[in-house]
């Protein structure tokens, strides 16, 4: 996708930046395969669900979308764009990515965190 409204960020720098705490990854996957495995720390957002949510999003943090194999991120980075956030990214290769590449996964019996739980306090 050449698009400018968004980046797209491969596996290991969205590791080192979600460690950093300078990004929010937001997993549009299906709530089934979010509590399977997903990303430590990332909010289950589905689909576009962002559309409901959005302006809980504080400035200062990347949102990272985070869809299955990388195919439909960039369409919610656009989306999510439109809506208002600034600063929007997608994992290439999605959570297949982050999985293949060994990096550590979180289920539901860790906790499903929501914006909130992860941004703190205001």
């Amino acid at each position: 996708m050449g698009n400018d409204s968004f980046k797209r960020l491969d596996v290991e720098t969205a590791r080192i930046r979600i460690e950093a705490g300078d990004l929010i990854a937001i997993d549009t996957r299906a709530p089934f395969d979010h509590a399977g495995g997903k990303i430590p720390g990332s909010v289950s957002l589905p689909g576009k669900a962002i559309e409901a949510h959005w302006r809980k999003v504080r400035p200062g943090r990347t949102v990272l979308f985070v869809d299955d194999d990388g195919t439909r991120a960039g369409d919610i980075c656009v989306f999510a764009s439109s809506l208002g956030l600034a600063d929007v990214a997608m994992l290439d290769g999605g959570f297949e990515a982050w999985f293949d590449a060994g990096y550590p996964v979180e289920t539901i019996s860790d906790g499903m965190p929501t914006l909130d739980d992860v941004q703190g306090p205001p």
